[in-house]
């Protein structure tokens, strides 16, 4: 979609209007009372807009200064105590993680320990119901 800035002697001026069919977004100036002002006027107001928006395939051109305010050295120390409270949570929040992982995973241990102990269990009773009615059988 483009943009595009027309000068006209319209009641309309400076309403924006969009052309579908072109794909346009219309900016219409006003020239004034007699639709005055000439081809230099128009040619300068599109060179200001191009020089306000700029070309950002012109090597020459220089990129925008970015403007800092610098508080000064209480500022970065403020920045500072930041960072390191926010370091020291992060750490302290990988801490307490890493320790329930182990905690996890020492429990897990003993579950498997624990599964394997009462699965023998079950097969010894299971053996000696066997062997049980294998002997009252027998009787």
């Amino acid at each position: 979609m483009g943009v595009r800035t027309l000068f006209a002697a319209v009641p309309r001026a400076g309403e924006p209007s969009y052309d579908a069919d072109r794909e346009m977004l219309d900016i219409i100036h006003d020239r004034g009372e007699g639709g005055g002002g000439d081809y230099e006027d128009e040619k300068t107001a599109a060179q200001s807009n191009e020089e306000e928006t700029g070309d950002p395939t012109d090597p020459t051109q220089e990129p925008p200064k970015v403007r800092r305010n610098l508080w000064g050295k209480k500022w970065e120390e403020e920045r500072a105590k930041r960072e390191g409270a926010e370091a020291k949570l992060t750490k302290r929040f990988e801490d307490i993680l890493a320790k329930k992982e182990e905690a996890c995973v020492w429990r897990s241990d003993i579950k498997e320990e624990r599964k394997a102990e009462r699965f023998k269990q079950l097969m010894e009773a299971t053996e000696k119901k066997i062997k049980l009615e294998e002997r009252r059988a027998m009787i």
